[in-house]
């Protein structure tokens, strides 16, 4: 039997995925059920960045209005970036 391999697996099952437009109230709706989690920020079928309710403070402190602001804004995109066919023990082992 073959290992499965990152492709093989759900971003969405284990995440909050929302379009790049997407405005920060919305996501801090979802923040507000699960605070701990991270918010994927995807174009297409790309992911592009991540936001976190610590973001979101942190640039809330800043002066930005959240409430207008869209996630792009906001996001952060150093993230890693594992190729589809890599054995999901290896990507995790780079995790």
């Amino acid at each position: 039997m073959q290992e499965p391999t990152v492709a093989d697996m759900s971003i969405a099952d284990e995440h909050i995925v929302v379009e790049v437009k997407t405005r920060i109230s919305e996501v801090c709706k979802e923040l507000a059920v699960n605070p701990d989690h991270a918010v994927l920020v995807k174009k297409g079928s790309k992911i592009l960045g991540v936001v976190t309710a610590r973001s979101i403070f942190q640039k809330m402190s800043e002066g930005v209005n959240a409430t207008k602001v869209k996630v792009n804004k906001i996001m952060r995109t150093n993230i890693l970036s594992i190729p589809a066919a890599t054995p999901l023990s290896e990507g995790l082992d780079l995790m």
